[in-house]
């Protein structure tokens, strides 16, 4: 999930502005491959453990020092929608642990945090991602 110039982010509580990207990775934590031998090409794979890292990307103000660090937990929620009205509007949610914070400047001049994270599940077998509906306008 890619998520270009969300509406109303907030993480650890605290609202983040300039926010000009939230990608959602899903990885394999653990990947099972076997091959029988007929073929170089494997006859069965299965991603028995997952994990979610997100990284929110946004524009630094001048004279910026305060930030999330490393270890810190919290939520991340921002909003979404295909137009700049209500319609078709999505709220994503998730329990989050920071793992990495850059500072840097971008081709161009523009400085940027990258904050990255990884989506912790309320009880193992649930998405840490949840996406809902919100077209009424909720924050």
């Amino acid at each position: 999930m890619l998520v270009l110039n969300p509406q109303s982010v907030s993480l650890l509580g605290k609202t983040v502005d300039r926010v000009r990207r939230v990608a959602v990775h899903r990885l394999g934590g653990r990947v099972l491959v076997e091959w029988d031998g007929r073929g170089p090409f494997p006859v069965f794979v299965d991603v028995p453990e997952q994990r979610v890292e997100l990284e929110l990307v946004a524009d630094l103000e001048r004279g910026s020092l305060d930030g999330p660090v490393p270890g810190e937990t919290g939520t991340l929620r921002f909003f979404t929608s295909p137009t700049s009205g209500s319609g078709g509007r999505r709220k994503v949610e998730a329990s989050v642990v920071v793992t990495a914070v850059h500072e840097e400047v971008e081709p161009g001049g523009k400085a940027q945090r990258r904050v990255k994270m990884l989506a912790v599940s309320s009880g193992g077998a649930t998405d840490p991602i949840a996406v809902s509906g919100a077209e009424d306008g909720s924050r």
